[in-house]
């Protein structure tokens, strides 16, 4: 029986060299949430793939679900998006914004509308404190009212909410 093939949009976060060739990407996705997705033979230089999957690319990827991963079978760079979250001014922020989704969202997590926030923070013009609070209300590390306070008052929010958590 053959292995049904998705396509969703996503962002790397990063990733992990394993074996000599191969990387597993930590992507958060459209359609499943957080995924970790093994991309066989990325590191080859022959490989089609290569250019496409690296750390804050905005891609159209090929899935099939696999045993242990999910695995890749294309992957398209969805260039106006990549451009935007790896300009100089933008991407020191996305880059701390995917560490902290790494972070906090542990495993896979199907969660489409945790996706469709942190896309939207990347495309608003929000400050990164109102980002970052953004994202901790969406996974229940603040409440809703905290997004209202002042900056001073926000980040007090953010950081308790982050010191209490452990992370």
């Amino acid at each position: 029986m053959p292995h049904q093939h998705y396509d969703t949009e996503g962002f790397v976060l990063g990733h992990i060299d394993v074996r000599e060739s191969s990387r597993i990407l930590y992507v958060l996705t459209e359609k499943f949430g957080l995924i970790f997705a093994l991309a066989q033979g990325v590191r080859e230089t022959k490989s089609k793939m290569r250019t496409n999957l690296q750390d804050y690319f905005c891609l159209r990827l090929g899935l099939v679900r696999g045993k242990e991963f999910w695995r890749v079978t294309s992957a398209e760079e969805i260039p106006w998006m990549s451009n935007l979250i790896s300009s100089p001014e933008v991407y020191p922020k996305v880059s701390r914004i995917f560490s902290l989704v790494r972070r906090l969202v542990q495993g896979e997590a199907i969660d489409p509308e945790f996706y469709s926030g942190v896309k939207e923070v990347l495309l608003g013009k929000d400050s990164e404190l109102v980002a970052v609070a953004k994202i901790l209300k969406h996974l229940g590390y603040l409440k809703a009212e905290s997004l209202k306070l002042e900056d001073t008052e926000l980040l007090q929010a953010v950081n308790y909410s982050l010191a209490s958590s452990q992370l």
